[in-house]
C-alpha cells in the first residue's frame, strides 16, 4: 500500500473512532489547567505514532526511527 493510501485510510479510521468516543473536556469557564489543549496534543501525538508505526520497514526505516 502506498503511503498516501495508508495515510488516507488511517485518517478515515481515526475520524470514525473520534466520532464514536468522546474525550472528556473541562467545561469550567475560567479553567487554567489547559486540559483541553493537553488532550488535543496527546491525540495528535497518538495519530503521528500510529502513522509511523504503520509504515513498512522496506523504505521507511529511517523515518520510523
Amino acid at each position: 500500500m502506498e503511503v498516501v493510501e495508508f495515510y488516507a485510510k488511517l485518517m478515515s479510521l481515526l475520524s470514525e473512532l473520534e466520532n464514536q468516543v468522546s474525550a472528556p473536556h473541562c467545561t469550567y469557564c475560567k479553567c487554567k489547567c489547559w486540559i483541553n489543549a493537553k488532550l488535543d496534543k496527546g491525540a495528535e501525538e497518538e495519530k503521528a505514532h500510529q502513522f509511523l508505526t504503520g509504515l513498512n520497514d522496506d523504505g521507511y526505516l529511517a523515518i520510523r526511527s
